[in-house]
């Protein structure tokens, strides 16, 4: 399956400066956020293993699967699940959805060093550009205390106000109040976003993820750091500099 994909890729990415995108950073600096952006605005198609596992979490037909619980268990606890899983979750939605677009953009993937290795063997990572997100950990912790998630369609919200050490971040509100302005759901706060949680998932991205990163800007094509001390409004500033590139 992966030599079909890796194919497909290269064929709809031959005329684009990069062929995809790799987004790093702790969990909850804004990887979804920015990931979606930059999807829609250089029409790159975003796969993020994490929305895929929480989705499939919540349909009734995969609660009689054998690995529901122990999905659900590493899900909820701030723990990675198996590689394999997690291969076959990006490997099937990539055949089903990406023959359209003109790339494929990794948001939480890859995040242990046998992740890396597959997706090295069937992507061209040479022509890949890695985005880190940086966020201080308490401007962090606080932050993922304030995300509010639409139980319908994922949107994020945000109720936090952070104005400190040069972070200008407002809150991020619906305009229906506790309920989604794209399509009415419910806005709830995700199991795993509390702070003991949230703690461990730092801890497990230190040791498991970032010497993967390292790994990794040995062999795409760019790196490049991006500190959003204003959320969402920096977003141009990454726009202009992934368009400048040459």
């Amino acid at each position: 399956m992966f030599n079909q994909l890796s194919r497909r890729f290269a064929e709809a990415s031959k005329s684009q400066k990069f062929n995809g995108m790799i987004l790093f950073g702790l969990p909850g600096a804004g990887k979804g956020t920015y990931g979606s952006l930059v999807a829609k605005d250089f029409k790159v198609y975003k796969i993020a293993p994490g929305d895929l596992l929480r989705k499939i979490l919540k349909e009734d037909w995969f609660k009689s699967d054998p690995h529901y619980k122990t999905i659900k268990d590493a899900v909820e606890g701030g723990k990675l699940v198996a590689d394999n899983v997690v291969l076959d979750l990006v490997s099937t939605e990539y055949n089903r959805n990406a023959a359209n677009y003109n790339g494929v953009l990794f948001d939480g993937i890859p995040r242990t060093v046998r992740q890396a290795q597959l997706l090295k063997e069937k992507f061209d990572l040479s022509k890949f550009l890695l985005v880190n997100v940086i966020l201080r950990e308490d401007i962090l912790i606080e932050k993922l205390l304030g995300r509010r998630v639409c139980d319908g369609c994922g949107k994020n919200y945000n109720v936090c106000s952070i104005h400190k050490d040069g972070y200008e971040m407002e809150p991020l509100l619906s305009a229906k109040d506790d309920n989604c302005e794209v399509c009415n759901g419910k806005l709830i706060q995700r199991s795993d976003d509390k702070e003991d949680i949230i703690k461990k998932r730092i801890e497990v991205y230190k040791q498991e993820t970032f010497p993967v990163m390292a790994e990794l800007q040995k062999i795409v094509w760019r790196t490049m750091d991006f500190e959003p001390k204003r959320g969402v409004k920096d977003y141009p500033l990454l726009k202009k500099s992934i368009e400048d590139l040459k």
